[in-house]
């Protein structure tokens, strides 16, 4: 027997749990009183030509509120729009000319084309729509820098960071080039791995798939500490002065 406020249940084998499940609603119930609109167990119910429907109370407070949500502004209404030059994925500069029409030159891997482009154009011409720029490709099979024109810097701005997010999305899908490491090949450490390889193939040399092959070799053992995906030249060039310069002011 268990009593919970006026009410006293009888459990047994066969309905302790759904009396525990209705206890815990109960319970809940008078937790959340303050908030509470009607009550879980015993709600109000309506028949209409014999049908039973339960009357769902809803609070006016969140009638209100939807009510007052304001409209989204466009997307040529932030004012918190990212400048160009802090994309994730590309590096450029915007620049005004003669004619009062703004200019970016985004550097970005021919790999990278196709997408930015889209089956039949439709990427690019949702970019050049949605950001009111124009947006210049090479041709495929040619390298160079994608050119954005617009009336305002805004919408150049934004055209780069969109093409930018497309740029870092896709890098994450492409095989990897190249990884970063650290020499572990040591004196020591491979007077150990040889001695290591030595028992594994004097004890196991036998199994199935054990052999000398799955090895690496002593004079190449590393610690890898990233890969990385460079698909053209600049890019290699900009991973070679980042470590550079990471290893003139970090390491050195």
């Amino acid at each position: 027997r268990y009593a919970f406020g006026d009410d006293v249940y009888t459990f047994s084998e066969s309905n302790v749990i759904i009396c525990f499940f209705r206890l815990e609603l109960k319970l809940f119930s008078s937790l959340h009183s303050e908030n509470q609109i009607m009550d879980v167990m015993r709600p109000q119910l309506r028949w209409i030509d014999g049908c039973c429907f339960r009357i769902n109370v809803i609070n006016p407070l969140s009638q209100q509120e939807e009510r007052t949500i304001e409209a989204p502004k466009t997307y040529q209404e932030y004012d918190d729009e990212p400048d160009c030059t802090y994309n994730p994925g590309v590096e450029a500069q915007i620049l005004c000319d003669d004619s009062g029409k703004y200019t970016a030159s985004l550097h970005v891997a021919s790999a990278f084309f196709p997408i930015i482009i889209g089956s039949k154009g439709s990427t690019k011409k949702r970019l050049e729509t949605e950001t009111r720029t124009q947006i210049t490709i090479p041709k495929m099979g040619h390298e160079g820098d994608i050119k954005i024109k617009g009336m305002d810097h805004k919408s150049v701005a934004a055209a780069c960071r969109r093409i930018g997010l497309i740029v870092m999305s896709s890098r994450q899908r492409q095989p990897f080039t190249h990884f970063v490491s650290l020499s572990v090949a040591g004196d020591e450490i491979r007077k150990a791995f040889i001695q290591f390889k030595k028992e594994v193939l004097e004890e196991c040399g036998g199994c199935r798939g054990v052999s000398e092959s799955i090895f690496q070799n002593e004079h190449k053992l590393h610690l890898t500490l990233g890969t990385l995906a460079l698909l053209d030249k600049v890019e290699r060039d900009q991973a070679t002065k980042a470590l550079q310069l990471a290893y003139s002011e970090v390491v050195m």
